[in-house]
């Protein structure tokens, strides 16, 4: 488990492979309203806030518990580069964490207006799924399961 501290703008915090070269991507009514925005290698998602200093933890696991005290909890697919680094970032901060390179469900799952953790779970299969859908969000189905760069 890591955990590191970034400050979130543009209510968004993105996970990305750092050797994209536009990591961020554009945002559409339907991703906002959804509280995701994907691309292979890179997803963004709709923090409880605008502006906020955000706890970050980052797990890599086998299995997922959520927690009891979830707001928002998403799950999407999403592939660890070979080099094993993975970018957590809003607009104007970001830290590199490492971790072991493969396919993962990552999920996404906000317990406070300032924490965040993301779970790298190996070895289930990884869906696009709202787990917990707090009153901000309002999604329609099927969810939009592709973004294009920012």
């Amino acid at each position: 488990m890591k955990k590191i501290t970034v400050n979130i703008s543009y209510a968004q915090i993105a996970v990305f492979d750092p050797a994209l070269s536009q990591p961020f991507n554009n945002w559409s009514p339907a991703h906002t309203a959804q509280g995701f925005a994907w691309r292979d290698g890179s997803v963004s998602f709709r923090t409880l806030r605008d502006v906020m200093r955000c706890n970050i933890v980052v797990s890599d696991a086998t299995t997922f518990s959520p927690s009891p005290n979830s707001i928002r909890s998403i799950q999407v697919p999403f592939r660890i580069p070979a080099s094993g680094q993975v970018e957590i970032a809003s607009i104007e901060d970001s830290a590199v964490v490492e971790l072991p390179p493969g396919e993962v469900a990552l999920y996404c799952e906000m317990s406070s207006a300032d924490e965040i953790r993301f779970s790298f779970v190996r070895g289930i299969p990884a869906a696009f799924q709202l787990l917990h859908v707090d009153d901000q969000l309002s999604p329609c189905y099927p969810l939009l399961t592709t973004a294009e760069p920012a």
